[in-house]
């Protein structure tokens, strides 16, 4: 009998010391744990950088916007601009004297709207194009867009195109928004090519697509301009 008691007493002891090593290795870890977060901390905030930057810079949403010039932002998912090109030389001026990037689109286009260099072409067919990663954002950008202050002169008309005629429209080195228009061209003109519209304004292409010009004489017309161009630059 007094051995069956000794041994229930070792037991407990026993569990005692467990117990005790148990709480203290517990202790241990958890003065361990600050230290580690520490060491971890840098490694974090890098990883975190490198995953918003990727997000950040990632385009999902474009802009066309042509006159001509014709220039384009390109939007990333939180619709902030972070990047704009050029599709020919007179988008290219804009883009040397009016900077654009990281701005919202709307306060990009209002900077824009608002830039001397732009106010040659204010008054003009102003045509923009939306590609965007949905449906439903394409049709809240467009409707962002005309109630905001670059609409307000009525010049200006939003269009949504998909992707794959931005990628078509990249293989002929053309602006989104133009090459849009070309093939709304084609159907009321079958002959008449990407190069002979390249350069055409915007109002130029929409006249000949109302049948309110032909392309013989909106080139006689544009060949003139760009003499007076010439000449006054000199």
């Amino acid at each position: 009998m007094s051995e069956k008691i000794k041994d229930a007493f070792n037991e407990i002891h026993a569990n005692d010391i467990l117990k005790q090593k148990t709480f203290e290795n517990i202790i241990s870890k958890n003065k361990k744990a600050p230290s580690l977060y520490y060491k971890l901390k840098p490694v974090m905030a890098l990883f975190i950088v490198v995953l918003l930057s990727g997000v950040y810079f990632y385009p999902k949403s474009y802009i066309s916007i042509d006159i001509n010039p014709s220039i384009e932002f390109k939007l990333n998912i939180f619709d902030m601009v972070i990047d704009v090109e050029a599709s020919n030389q007179d988008g290219q001026v804009i883009l040397e004297n009016v900077d654009l990037k990281h701005l919202s689109y709307l306060d990009a286009l209002e900077q824009l709207n608002n830039s001397e260099v732009f106010n040659n072409y204010s008054d003009q067919t102003i045509e923009i194009t939306v590609v965007a990663n949905n449906i439903e954002n394409s049709e809240k950008i467009m409707n962002n867009i005309n109630e905001s202050t670059f609409s307000e002169s009525g010049n200006v008309t939003c269009f949504s195109a998909n992707k794959e005629l931005k990628d078509e429209s990249e293989k002929f080195d053309i602006s989104c928004g133009k090459y849009r228009a070309y093939l709304e061209l084609l159907e009321v003109n079958p002959n008449i090519t990407i190069e002979e519209i390249k350069d055409l304004s915007m109002g130029n292409i929409r006249s000949m697509i109302n049948g309110e010009e032909n392309f013989d004489n909106t080139n006689k017309q544009g060949n003139q301009n760009d003499k007076e161009h010439g000449n006054h630059c000199n």
